[in-house]
């Protein structure tokens, strides 16, 4: 999902376009390379410029075929693939290692040097009066594709439905193309520029949160497979093309599997030192607030054939989150992405918080989403 920097800094050039001048920009796109997809299409969409299409790098490193995926009924539901050793890390700017930095035991505003300090902004987002947007019950669908709203809203009028003969089977799979994205490591208006919001240590990143969705749906009486192989280390490039092979491995072993969500973390950067930090309050405590994705596949180039289901699945998810938890959600972002969501009618990618929000606040909004998708489940 990135361009050489030597290609970019070229095209900026050519382009002439920029408010900024080129070592400032080249910062900036740093920065971008560190950040899941939102954080590059902010990146983009800042210089008015059309978002890159996803591309898979030639350095990208699919799981071995002999992975295995374990089941049980007990406890939290979570199952490990055991990647090939002859996967090893890449030593190019792309490489997730590169890109890893600990998270500190302890940190205040004053333990950060004043040039590394940056701004958290909190925000609360809804969707502005455009009509860009469409009402699906409670929640809202940013109609960001070529269909016009009727056209979108004629395939929202068939309910989303589905058949659930046992619960307790494998219904929900829970993974993370992006596992090792992790949260500002404090909850406070500042913020160490240094830090990359990164982590390997899954006790503090995706698949921490993916954890309480997964214990919760397990409790609820929902069988949950719960994916943590980190599909983004050692390298960033390719992470895609590898949770979909470990998602194709799932499915294929457990064919009850009805839903799957790829849980993300957001990206929000307002300028080269501030970020933005999604939140709402609910029941007065403070969660992130979360967006999912839905691809549109109107003329079939993306071979995603589900694709209004896809788009149903999540139109009802946010209905049921925002008829429970007003304000929880961000629009449900309809767009042209693919996402692995060619894999199940009933997929959907889901972005909890953004880089300024606190792990704890995500996974307050990670109990949330489960009870809201347990209702909408056993509703079924």
């Amino acid at each position: 999902m990135a361009l050489p920097v030597c290609s970019f800094l070229l095209f900026l050039l050519l382009q002439n376009t920029n408010p900024l001048n080129i070592l400032e920009q080249a910062a900036l796109f740093s920065l971008a390379l560190t950040l899941p997809e939102a954080g590059m299409e902010t990146f983009w969409e800042s210089y008015q410029l059309e978002s890159p299409p996803e591309t898979v790098s030639s350095d990208a490193n699919p799981p071995s075929s002999d992975t295995s995926i374990t089941w049980t009924s007990s406890s939290s539901v979570q199952a490990s693939l055991a990647v090939s050793s002859s996967l090893s890390s890449v030593s190019s700017p792309s490489s997730a290692a590169a890109m890893l930095t600990p998270i500190p035991d302890t940190i205040s505003s004053r333990s950060i040097a004043p040039e590394n300090r940056g701004v958290i902004l909190s925000q609360t987002f809804t969707a502005i009066d455009s009509p860009i947007y469409i009402q699906y019950g409670q929640g809202k669908i940013k109609n960001s594709t070529n269909l016009t709203n009727a056209q979108a809203e004629e395939i929202l009028d068939i309910p989303f439905s589905m058949t659930v003969e046992d619960l307790s089977e494998p219904l929900v799979l829970i993974y993370h193309t992006h596992a090792t994205e992790a949260y500002e490591p404090l909850d406070a208006e500042v913020y160490d520029k240094t830090y990359n919001w990164r982590s390997t240590d899954n006790e503090n990143n995706m698949v921490a949160v993916g954890a309480v969705v997964a214990q919760r749906l397990e409790e609820a009486g929902i069988g949950v497979i719960h994916i943590t192989q980190q599909h983004d280390y050692p390298s960033y490039n390719g992470a895609y093309d590898n949770s979909a092979e470990t998602v194709r491995q799932a499915l294929e072993q457990y064919p009850s599997i009805q839903v799957i969500l790829d849980i993300h973390r957001d990206a929000i950067q307002q300028d080269a030192d501030t970020i933005i930090k999604a939140v709402a309050e609910i029941d007065g405590k403070k969660a992130a607030q979360l967006m999912l994705v839905a691809p549109c596949d109107d003329d079939g180039s993306l071979g995603v054939p589900g694709w209004q289901s896809n788009l149903r699945f999540s139109a009802a998810l946010q209905d049921t989150l925002e008829t429970m938890y007003p304000g929880l959600c961000r629009p449900v972002f309809f767009c042209y992405r693919k996402y692995n969501m060619d894999l199940c009618p009933n997929g959907a990618l889901i972005e909890v918080g953004s880089h300024g929000n606190t792990l704890e606040e995500a996974k307050y909004t990670a109990e949330l989403l489960a009870n809201a998708l347990t209702v909408l489940l056993k509703g079924q």
